[in-house]
């Protein structure tokens, strides 16, 4: 079964960081497993939201676009547990942010998996409470890109055969003419 482009997106972008990384991070597109601080600095890239418009015009009215909201997610951990730990901290979280802004400025259509692919946002929080303080930086990307319509799952209904018989069996119409309806398939 073929990928949905969103996976292809997603996997696309992890390829993308761990291709131009110079920095002991790792890159995963898992949503599942928690941050635990023993595998930190983490990145975590996932897909969230998605809006689809449909072309306005006949011919086009099979493909559309789609806005993909993209989350890459970098944690670290603080290597002080002293209260100075969040000036350095910030400074390590904005040069791993540089760095993922960057990646992805270098190549913003994906492979041709996109028509473009820009940050839309970025968010810098720390969490003292956890075992170890951590920093977390949120970039938000939209990635905007045209697709198909998604096909029927059963293309042999189309293709079935109905007949329709509503006259009472005690007194038969006789029908003179037949409609059909002829049915394309898709390459």
């Amino acid at each position: 079964m073929p990928l949905h482009p969103r996976t292809e997106i997603r996997r696309a972008i992890v390829t993308r960081l761990r291709n131009v990384t110079n920095q002991p991070l790792r890159i995963t597109d898992s949503r599942v497993s928690p941050h635990r601080t023993d595998q930190l600095p983490l990145v975590s890239v996932r897909t969230t939201d998605e809006t689809v418009t449909e072309a306005d015009d006949f011919e086009s009215a099979r493909i559309l676009t789609r806005a993909l909201t993209v989350e890459v997610e970098i944690v670290r951990r603080s290597n002080t547990d002293d209260s100075s730990y969040e000036a350095a901290l910030a400074e390590t979280l904005e040069s791993d942010c540089r760095y993922v802004e960057l990646a992805m400025a270098e190549d913003e259509r994906l492979g041709g998996r996109v028509e473009h692919i820009v940050l839309a946002s970025t968010s810098v929080r720390f969490e003292a409470n956890a075992e170890t303080p951590v920093g977390i930086a949120l970039l938000t990307f939209t990635a905007t890109y045209e697709a198909p319509a998604q096909e029927t799952i059963a293309p042999e209904f189309a293709l079935g055969t109905v007949q329709w018989d509503l006259a009472p069996k005690s007194n038969p119409i006789q029908v003179d003419a037949e409609d059909s309806l002829d049915v394309e398939e898709n390459p």
